[in-house]
């Protein structure tokens, strides 16, 4: 590892973290309080009553318990999304900014390797990866057994952070990809960013219509179901491994790539 350029990256890029730590804290702690036991059957008779609206959201079923009511209003889109917009940012501030700007001649005259390189960046994402998962972790179980101590199971909420922590390695690993085969900014950055807002959308589409519901299988936001943690379905572990095989394939042809690539220095 390249000791000057990851502290020049942890420099550069701590604030950033820290606002997206602040966004998601005020998501979760809102949505915290907005939790009541006994309004789950209302909000169900409600999505009964207006099922296509509350499916477009995958809103069909709030379900009881905290933690269900925490898969409803925060695993499917709070916490897909918000995470991924600060990842997809820090790759572009990793990488893609870089070669870019040709700042990388820079890095490369101090005698480090372009693949220790590129591992420096891949692992100040892993780790920005982990600070974040450890912190919603904490912060759910925090402010749930404040709020709602019997609620709290705190193996599933660790099952749902492992599984949505290999969700967005796979996706931001496919950001790193595409900033290490692009040197043009607008391709970088543009194709992961425009790949993810069609996902979600497709996702919301299939969760309205059963007609299209084979599309689903094209869309890696498929595979992560929290659903099936909740209902102990072993089925998600399978999902969670394609996942990670997924993560691992782009981060291989990514250090690849940008190995043999002409960075036009």
């Amino acid at each position: 590892m390249n000791k000057e350029l990851f502290k020049y990256e942890i420099k550069s890029n701590y604030n950033l973290f820290f606002i997206f730590i602040a966004l998601l804290t005020m998501y979760i702690t809102i949505i915290n309080s907005m939790f009541n036991p006994e309004l789950g059957s209302i909000l169900n008779e409600m999505a009964e009553s207006m099922p296509q609206f509350f499916a477009l959201f995958g809103m069909l079923n709030m379900g009881t318990s905290l933690v269900e009511f925490y898969i409803t209003y925060l695993y499917g889109f709070i916490l897909i999304v918000i995470p991924l917009v600060f990842y997809f940012i820090l790759v572009n501030n990793l990488l893609a900014k870089h070669t870019d700007k040709q700042t990388l001649a820079y890095f490369l005259n101090t005698g480090y390797s372009r693949k220790q390189i590129i591992v420096n960046q891949i692992v100040i994402l892993l780790i920005s990866h982990l600070l974040i998962t450890v912190y919603i972790t904490g912060l759910m179980i925090l402010v749930g057994h404040l709020s709602y101590p019997s609620e709290v199971i705190v193996s599933d909420i660790l099952q749902l952070n492992g599984y949505l922590f290999l969700l967005h390695l796979s996706l931001s690993s496919f950001a790193l990809l595409c900033g290490s085969y692009f040197n043009d900014l607008k391709y970088s950055v543009g194709i992961p960013a425009v790949s993810i807002i069609f996902f979600v959308l497709l996702k919301m589409l299939t969760q309205v219509s059963d007609k299209i519901s084979l599309i689903k299988y094209f869309n890696p936001l498929s595979l992560f179901n929290p659903n099936l943690v909740v209902s102990a379905d072993l089925t998600y572990l399978v999902y969670a491994m394609l996942l990670l095989v997924i993560s691992l394939s782009f981060l291989g042809l990514a250090i690849k790539i940008f190995v043999r690539k002409d960075l036009h220095l």
